[in-house]
C-alpha cells in the first residue's frame, strides 16, 4: 500500500508585501478614522471604504499565504486604500497583489 503525502503549498511572492500593506493600513486607519469622524459628510464614506480595503487586503494576504492567486483582492484593496487617503498602504497592497498574481 502506497502512502501519499500531500504537498505543502508555498507562499506566493507578494504575501509579505500584502502583510506589510495590511499592517501599515491598520496603523494609519486608526488616526484617520478619528479625522474622518470630524468631517461629517465625507467621513463616514471614507471610514467604510477604509474598513473594506483592510478586509480585502487581509483576505489577499491570507490567500497568498496559502499559495493561491490574490491579485484581485490585493489590487482592489490597494485602490480602495488610495481612495481613503491611505497612500503608502495602498501602493504596497497594489504591488503585493500584482506580485502574487
Amino acid at each position: 500500500m502506497a502512502v501519499v503525502i500531500p504537498q505543502q503549498k508555498t507562499e506566493k511572492p507578494g504575501a509579505g508585501v500584502l502583510l506589510a500593506a495590511w499592517i501599515v493600513g491598520l496603523i494609519f486607519f486608526i488616526p484617520l478614522s478619528l479625522l474622518y469622524l470630524i468631517i461629517p459628510l465625507i467621513g463616514w464614506g471614507l471610514l467604510a471604504i477604509g474598513l473594506v480595503s483592510l478586509v480585502l487586503t487581509f483576505s489577499a494576504w491570507d490567500k497568498a499565504k496559502k499559495g493561491e492567486s490574490a491579485s484581485s483582492e490585493g489590487v482592489v484593496g490597494g485602490i480602495l486604500m488610495l481612495l481613503s487617503v491611505n497612500v503608502i498602504a495602498g501602493i504596497l497592497a497594489i504591488i503585493g497583489g500584482a506580485m502574487s498574481g
